[in-house]
């Protein structure tokens, strides 16, 4: 059903671009090869690669479905899939459609943001090759999982801005806390259990600290609220901005009906109206702007 509801949102997206007449927008790379690299090694390549591509260097990627949809031009929605501990992402690509991906909604953040890298794996390297991410859906993972797991590791924590960020903190104190761990989990947008596990492979923490620290019953989510680590506001609708921006402009233009534009948003009228309402009066000026502006001005017309 989610496989199906998955296609459907994609379809319509391609519908509302040829109403509206807009082109769809693709910075896509061509596709990497890795031959001849053992799979850690070509994960890193070319997570660095993509991050020089798209001007990132090794900070951290603070709002990553943005620059997805915005900078490359995929196709991102937030589906509620159930069982929540069985489904997190999928992936389909075709030279009509171009990249999408769907992401399990009812996930935290951290771990969408890693379906999310981990997806955009296959689509950089195995781009024509849908896949369902599942939790344990494997007995033994493919190499093609393995590299888009390594991927995510490197594209969200790159070695150097790990490194550097790690040694900073203990210079200042002589030691690297459980705080100073959350701290950097934070800085990067991940889990506290990736960021451990991450230090633990460039051997800056011993290897089992996340089994030891599990084994003594560490409550992460108190600790983070007794830092003051809670995440701020994310955009986390089902459909991607410009889908709902191109719904609206397809209204206004008289192309569709209200019923269809509330189809479309997958909403009542009542809301379809309301959308309607927040957006109108911006869509050409949204269309336009860059990533973080479109990002700002969204928010600021949602608050």
């Amino acid at each position: 059903q989610y496989v199906e509801e998955f296609e459907s949102l994609c379809r319509d997206y391609l519908e509302l671009e040829e109403i509206t007449a807009s082109a769809p927008f693709r910075n896509y790379p061509s596709e990497y090869r890795y031959d001849h690299l053992s799979v850690a090694r070509a994960a890193e390549t070319v997570a660095q690669q993509e991050r020089n591509r798209l001007g990132l260097g090794d900070a951290p990627i603070h709002s990553l479905r943005e620059l997805l949809e915005r900078e490359v031009g995929l196709r991102i929605f937030y589906m509620e899939m159930k069982p929540s501990d069985k489904f997190s992402a999928m992936y389909t690509y075709s030279d009509k459609l171009g990249g999408a991906i769907a992401v399990n909604r009812l996930h935290e953040e951290e771990r969408r943001r890693f379906s999310l890298a981990h997806d955009y794996a296959h689509f950089l390297v195995h781009r024509h090759k849908a896949e369902v991410l599942m939790q344990d859906g494997y007995k033994r993972r493919p190499e093609s999982e393995q590299f888009a797991d390594q991927f995510a590791v490197h594209f969200l924590m790159p070695t150097l801005s790990v490194t550097r960020s790690y040694n900073a903190m203990k210079a200042s104190q002589s030691r690297f806390t459980l705080g100073d761990l959350l701290r950097l989990a934070y800085y990067f947008g991940v889990s506290f259990e990736a960021m451990a596990l991450r230090l633990e492979g460039l051997k800056l923490l011993p290897t089992g600290t996340f089994a030891l620290m599990q084994s003594r019953g560490v409550n992460v989510k108190k600790a983070r609220q007794e830092l003051n680590l809670q995440q701020s506001t994310i955009y986390e609708d089902l459909l991607p901005k410009r889908y709902q921006v191109l719904a609206v402009q397809a209204y206004t233009q008289e192309e569709i009906s209200e019923g269809q534009l509330a189809h479309f948003l997958r909403v009542n009228r009542l809301v379809a109206r309301e959308v309607v309402a927040l957006l109108q009066g911006q869509i050409s000026s949204l269309l336009e702007l860059p990533a973080q502006e479109l990002s700002e001005a969204m928010a600021t017309q949602g608050e």
